[in-house]
């Protein structure tokens, strides 16, 4: 008797059916996530496969991929005709998967449906599966394909399970405590230098380089923690700052090139031109402003910009108001981009204000995406030469850095608002939406393009899209995609604040930290591919993914290599600081 294979949809899900029917057995699929083959057999129906380590996650198994041994595999029958493998449905029998990883069972007293399940709680742990599809059933304890079987004279194969341990390895970065000045919410995220090299920045005052096998190459000690994100000039010099004030240049061998005096924290990611001159902010400690003509003065809070040439002496630097926690962005054009939380005392019309006898009249700017909440936050554009280009006014905090687009658009994150318009523009009351913060669109000339209330602070760092569509997180505990004209098109609920900035592989995968311990593989239609769960907590850094798509990322203790196979999209701007050694230029 001959056999077709024929697949149908039942609740959601594909059952494979056997039934009698005029043509040629079924063959093997190579590409679905469950495959079966069908041949002819008499008296009873045997069900086989496999369970192996798909590394490369093509859901095939190759040649130099191995079997998972000892696994117990369990066959159960729907008892219940409900379609879903639960506690009321018969356990036929069990089995363990030979040394290479094969098993197999036979059906003999009736036809019906039929779950081969695996108990991923037991011998399985901490793998991934690669298999799964609309064909399995997944639970936190198992996973089960489900079978329909309408005839017992047939044979079907190739019923595998496929897993892949995502963890490749994890390096000791451990910190002596995560607190920053200005309360900076970042961790310092991975540069891959072009030799595979793995450099990033600890709380614990060390800048590591490792070895893309996981172990250590060098460390070197700075004065004070480093929470900014490497970046690696086109020599090999890789340039990062600290909370020590200094800025500093270090040789690809871990000796040191030079360092650069600031008076600043020095939080903020340093970005590269094309000309080598090195971009990066900091907050100011001189925060006192003396008003003449007035035995007062006034306390506010500045940053600078500082530009630096190659060989470690300053360029030009330029006055930013308020903290600094922003990263720079280069345009194309050389224009330089940057946020600042914003001072209203300094960004009022005259700092000194009434403490001048008579008072002189003192306003608040209106902010630039809605005039009627004043300037709580700042995206400066600078040109390279240390000019200011425009001043963009936000509604609140700018922490997040920014991206920026094809059309030369920039994407940039802030808080809700802190301060609004009383009666006048020289009155303030305060505002503190909890459930408010914003996703701009500016365009290159500093006027807005559109503004997304995305229900909490945004310091995420947007991610762009080969489509356009842009990636960001908020303080909501979510994960956003957002089309080009600034509508949301999905949200994903983690259960944490989303402070991590995403990266984008070749294959559409969104990869994001989260604060609820978790680094998330999202695809491009919001559904989740898979969750890495840590056990040390938030995952504030922002991933990076080799050349052989191994992806990097840092919790407070520790440096985390896994597998995920597709390494970082070409995409207008697809992770912070937009390449894999971090330079942060267009």
């Amino acid at each position: 008797m001959n056999k077709k294979m024929i697949l149908f949809a039942l609740s959601g899900m594909l059952c494979l059916i056997i039934s009698s029917c005029g043509g040629g057995s079924g063959g093997s699929s190579g590409s679905g996530a469950v495959s079966a083959s069908v041949s002819e057999s008499s008296g009873s129906i045997n069900l086989s496969g496999k369970v192996w380590r798909d590394q490369n996650q093509d859901k095939i198994i190759n040649a130099n991929e191995t079997g998972i041994p000892s696994i117990k595999v369990n066959l159960f029958r729907d008892s219940n005709g409900n379609n879903t493998l639960d506690s009321t449905d018969e356990l036929i029998t069990t089995t363990n998967a030979d040394w290479d990883g094969n098993y197999s069972f036979n059906v003999t007293n009736t036809t019906g449906t039929y779950f081969i399940s695996i108990d991923i709680q037991s011998g399985i742990n901490g793998l991934l599966l690669t298999t799964e599809s609309a064909d399995t059933i997944t639970s936190p304890s198992f996973v089960a394909l489900r079978i329909n079987v309408t005839n017992l004279d047939a044979v079907i194969t190739a019923l595998n399970f496929g897993f892949v341990n995502l963890a490749k390895w994890k390096a000791d970065i451990s910190s002596n405590g995560t607190g920053f000045p200005f309360g900076s919410p970042f961790i310092s995220s991975p540069a891959i230098a072009p030799d595979g090299t793995i450099y990033i920045g600890s709380t614990n005052h060390f800048l590591y380089a490792f070895f893309p096998n996981g172990t250590l190459k060098w460390k070197y000690e700075v004065g004070d923690k480093i929470v900014a994100s490497p970046a690696i000039g086109s020599d090999g010099t890789i340039y990062v700052g600290s909370a020590d004030r200094q800025f500093y240049a270090i040789n690809p061998d871990g000796s040191l090139k030079w360092v650069f005096a600031t008076k600043s924290i020095l939080s903020s990611s340093a970005a590269i031109a094309t000309d080598g001159t090195i971009y990066v902010g900091g907050t100011h400690l001189d925060l006192t402003i003396i008003c003449v003509g007035s035995d007062k003065q006034t306390t506010v809070q500045l940053g600078e910009l500082y530009a630096i040439n190659p060989n470690g002496t300053l360029k030009w630097s330029f006055p930013l108001s308020g903290v600094v926690n922003s990263s720079p962005a280069v345009a194309s054009d050389g224009t330089i981009y940057i946020g600042s939380d914003g001072d209203f005392k300094f960004d009022i019309s005259n700092p000194c204000g009434i403490k001048f006898s008579p008072a002189v009249p003192s306003t608040y700017p209106p902010s630039d995406a809605n005039p009627f909440f004043p300037v709580n936050g700042h995206v400066y554009a600078v040109n390279a030469n240390g000019t200011l280009k425009w001043d963009f006014k936000t509604l609140g905090h700018v922490e997040s850095s920014p991206a920026i687009g094809d059309d030369g658009t920039i994407y940039i994150g802030s808080h809700y608002p802190l301060e609004a318009y009383g009666a006048t523009r020289s009155d303030l009351v305060g505002v503190g939406s909890l459930t408010t913060g914003y996703l701009y669109a500016i365009n290159p000339k500093g006027t807005i393009k559109w503004y997304t209330d995305l229900f909490g602070a945004v310091d995420s760092s947007p991610s762009i899209a080969s489509d356009g569509t842009i990636y960001v997180g908020s303080d909501k505990n979510d994960f956003f995609a957002v089309d080009p004209s600034g509508t949301i098109k999905w949200q994903y609920p983690t259960r944490g604040d989303v402070k991590s900035s995403p990266a984008i592989a070749s294959d559409g995968t969104i990869y994001v930290g989260s604060n609820d311990g978790s680094l998330y593989a999202i695809n491009p239609d919001g559904t989740v591919k898979s969750r890495f769960i840590l056990s040390e907590g938030s995952v504030n850094s922002s991933p990076n993914i080799g050349l052989d798509g191994t992806l990097y990322f840092a919790t407070e203790n520790d440096v985390h290599a896994l597998i995920v196979s597709s390494p970082l999209a070409e995409a207008p701007w697809p992770k912070f600081r937009r390449d894999l050694v971090n330079t942060g230029r267009k």
